[in-house]
């Protein structure tokens, strides 16, 4: 009888082992007015985000095989614009103004790490999410002005199964993603960078 119930959870392991779910933070739990935002910058400024921003994310494994993976760097990449359009009256993508100043925003960490404390009856997932980039400002002629870290954490603790652990990842991640845009307003927009 053991042999075959231990048949059965191999087949089950088996079975989920390809499983993997994307997890997409939802856009409203950042809303604009959330940002300090303490002036609005009148120098016209044109950013841009580097090759492959969107595209970073974080990956934790849950037993069985499942792979909850989140999309950070498009989740940031939002919030940053919120951000950037929230703080600079005269903002736009890509083209650099002729007597302004372009933002070009990297993201070099985009990590989630998780600890997991047993139980008797469920797991105890503590998630840790990390982001960490930088703004170059750069003068009307491409010349390096500034560069600025920016950077977002998140931390949030669930009890359960591994559902508990994708809840703890998304409220993880949305405070981080939240708190990247917060310290870009603080630190580029109301720490008077390009004035």
């Amino acid at each position: 009888m053991a042999g075959k119930n231990g048949a059965c959870l191999m087949a089950l392991a088996l079975l989920l082992g390809a499983c993997s779910s994307r997890i997409a933070l939802n856009e409203a739990s950042f809303p604009i007015q959330d940002l300090p935002v303490q002036h609005l910058v009148q120098t016209p400024v044109a950013y841009s985000f580097a090759p492959g921003f969107a595209r970073q994310n974080a990956q934790i494994a849950c037993s069985l095989g499942v792979n909850y993976t989140t999309d950070l760097g498009a989740s940031a990449e939002e919030r940053l614009q919120q951000a950037i359009h929230s703080s600079f009256a005269h903002a736009q993508q890509e083209t650099p103004p002729s007597h302004g100043y372009t933002l070009a925003l990297s993201l070099q960490t985009a990590d989630e790490q998780v600890s997991v404390k047993g139980g008797m009856w469920d797991n105890k997932y503590t998630v840790d999410t990390t982001l960490k980039g930088t703004v170059q400002v750069l003068n009307a002629q491409g010349q390096p002005v500034q560069v600025v870290p920016i950077t977002g954490q998140g931390s949030n603790t669930v009890a359960g199964s591994c559902g508990a652990l994708k809840r703890a990842m998304v409220q993880a991640s949305e405070k981080a993603v939240a708190q990247i845009g917060n310290d870009f307003v603080a630190k580029v927009a109301n720490g008077h960078v390009l004035n």
